[in-house]
């Protein structure tokens, strides 16, 4: 491939990335939100049952590890 032709396609790819990167950005930052609002969720639901005993983090991971056999290791 000639060095024009490498430049173009160069330019291009920056272009497309230039327009999804906005896009990628927002939906980050509104899943992050989300996640947030998740365990805001869950903490308002022990509160309201008396539950102190484990955090909202920690309910979360619980319910994701569920049924399945880890090792400490795989914990980390």
């Amino acid at each position: 491939m000639s060095q024009v032709a490498k430049a173009e396609n160069h330019n291009a790819r920056a272009e497309r990335m230039s327009e999804v990167r906005p896009v990628y950005l927002e939906a980050l930052t509104l899943v992050e939100r989300l996640h947030r609002r998740l365990l805001d969720v869950i903490k308002d639901e022990f509160d309201r049952r008396g539950r102190s005993d484990i955090n909202s983090v920690q309910a979360l991971l619980l319910y994701n590890i569920g049924d399945k056999e880890l090792t400490a290791g795989e914990l980390r």
